[in-house]
């Protein structure tokens, strides 16, 4: 099977010869056949009419149904993995007011991830897209009620109860992909994941209680987090039904949590090892090309844990968990010492998501309009659409009919910036690829600037 549609005709020819060669025996073939076959045969296949004419075809009136949002509710609250309960402070009570906060708190495409209707499954919205979904948020306020929850720091007491959700945005591979000059540290694989971390230092230094609600496809290293949180709650993506986090944060109807790592938990920030030891397999001896899971890099939470409302004995004081020193890629072997030794790719196939692509004009009065990397985007007579140059998606096809004036450009999401200054001592160059259709007008520029007003240079 193939999932490329670009490649299958090569893939076809050479394992045809490769076959002929004896490169690849017949056995190998009848038996990657068979599995095939025989997941087809259990699922009816066969004896199932065409998908157009089975029985509820065509019934789009069925999609977001009562009972299937009751179901995907109920798998968010059985998957749900407690991590840390300091003190008992969950379940929460519905007669208080909570702070909440945090980069997913009200943000559906978090929650939802990658492959969801969109390769990246990014750009989606629930009015559009998942009509009646939850957020975090929504959720909340439909329990306890709107006028008890905050969502200003600065408008809360000391000692109110923060729930702080957070987690990485949505992704696929190539562009989620962890490059070999980054760890599994959750605050460095995009400068603003940082900023949670931050939010859940001052929350805790001011004294505020703190629930953290960490969404994420692939575990991660998150020790300084899980340290300055009383409670930390793996969520997983929980897709549109926020509602089954809050049925068991709040115990609603006795609900508790349920749920155990399918995968181990790392302790440090290059523990990339996630199973356990086959338990069908005596005396097993680890490769010296695997990390040992007894030895360094033995996980922080094993393969099965979790806790319950009526089972909280964590193994460890998870309020002081040590914290990993490291500061190079889990790829390298040293820092690079302020000199950058790996290329930064701003967009296409290995870019880390730190910038956007925004275009404006006077038409827009240099208002920011991003760019769309998944369909067309246009501002009047300027337009955008995502094609394939090497890789899938990793370029754009801009059409501009020359009247007025209009920008593109890529830009870190915010106005902070990043420092780069480890490119500047590589003597790094900025390249990129044009591919020009049609003759270039006098007054095209192409440059490398600050966005005015510019604060560096």
């Amino acid at each position: 099977m193939v999932t490329s549609r670009h490649d299958w005709q090569g893939f076809y020819h050479n394992v045809i010869q490769q076959v002929k060669d004896g490169i690849i025996p017949m056995e190998r073939i009848d038996d990657a056949v068979t599995r095939i076959l025989r997941v087809k045969m259990r699922a009816q296949l066969w004896e199932k009419p065409q998908p157009s004419l089975r029985t509820y075809a065509g019934h789009n009136e069925i999609l977001g149904a009562d009972e299937h949002r009751a179901l995907a509710r109920e798998a968010v609250s059985q998957s749900l993995v407690l991590l840390k309960n300091k003190e008992n402070i969950l379940p929460l009570s519905t007669n208080q007011k909570y702070l909440v906060l945090g980069s997913a708190a009200n943000d559906i495409q978090k929650q939802t991830g990658g492959w969801t209707l969109t390769w990246q499954g990014t750009e989606n919205e629930i009015e559009r897209d998942f009509p009646g979904a939850q957020t975090m948020l929504m959720a909340l306020q439909e329990l306890v009620g709107e006028e008890n929850i905050i969502t200003d720091i600065n408008q809360a007491d000391e000692d109110t109860t923060a729930i702080v959700i957070f987690g990485e945005d949505p992704y696929a591979e190539m562009f989620g992909d962890i490059k070999r000059n980054q760890t599994l540290e959750y605050a460095t694989i995009k400068a603003k994941y940082a900023e949670d971390l931050e939010l859940i230092r001052s929350l805790e230094q001011q004294g505020n209680p703190v629930v953290s609600v960490f969404y994420s496809g692939r575990p991660l290293y998150v020790n300084e987090e899980i340290n300055l949180s009383d409670a930390f709650v793996a969520a997983w993506l929980p897709g549109t039904e926020a509602g089954g986090i809050t049925d068991v944060l709040f115990a609603q109807n006795g609900r508790d949590f349920s749920g155990k790592l399918s995968y181990s938990w790392p302790k440090k920030k290059c523990s990339t090892t996630i199973n356990r030891h086959a338990p069908n397999i005596e005396d097993y001896v680890t490769p010296e090309t695997e990390q040992d899971i007894e030895g360094e890099h033995k996980p922080l939470f094993p393969y099965g844990y979790g806790l319950s409302y009526g089972n909280n004995n964590p193994s460890e004081d998870l309020d002081n968990l040590p914290l990993d020193p490291r500061e190079f890629g889990c790829g390298q072997d040293e820092p690079d010492d302020g000199i950058a030794t790996d290329n930064l790719e701003i967009f296409g196939r290995s870019s880390s998501g730190e910038f956007v692509a925004r275009m404006s004009g006077d038409n827009t009065g240099w208002a920011p309009v991003e760019v769309s990397n998944g369909s067309e985007t246009s501002i009047g007579n300027l337009t955008t659409k995502p094609i394939n140059y090497l890789h899938q998606q990793d370029a754009i096809n801009v059409v501009f009919s020359g009247e007025g004036a209009r920008q593109l450009y890529m830009q870190t999401y915010d106005e902070k910036g990043e420092d780069r200054n480890s490119y500047l001592n590589a003597d790094a160059t900025l390249q990129f690829d044009i591919d020009v259709k049609k003759e270039v007008p006098d007054n095209l520029i192409l440059s490398m600037h600050c966005e005015w007003p510019c604060l560096v240079r």
